[in-house]
């Protein structure tokens, strides 16, 4: 932003900042202390080494709903967008099931 342009709606313009490319709705908008690691929906294709395996939450991922959704609002696969799994969660979280 420039110093003459105002934001009409601030909050609505953190949220904005917030969110990074290819996460399905604003970051922050799911469970108060969720992030996208702990989503049904974020998905990590690349945990080939023991040290990724050992510490997931450290690596990056997408969101497989924005990406389905994306390609079927395309007529075509769209590229997966990744980003930091610690990110907080949206309002598309889906807790996974309870293990007994």
């Amino acid at each position: 932003m420039t110093q003459r342009l105002t934001v009409a709606n601030p909050e609505l313009q953190a949220l904005i900042d917030a969110t990074p490319a290819g996460m399905m709705h604003w970051s922050g908008t799911g469970p108060v202390g969720k992030v996208c690691f702990g989503c049904l929906n974020f998905d990590q294709r690349q945990l080939r080494t023991k040290a990724e395996r050992d510490a997931p939450e450290k690596i990056r991922g997408a969101c497989d709903k924005y990406l389905r959704i994306s390609s079927a609002r395309a007529g075509h696969d769209v590229a997966r967008r990744i980003f930091d799994p610690l990110t907080p969660a949206c309002s598309h979280f889906r807790e996974p099931p309870v293990q007994p």
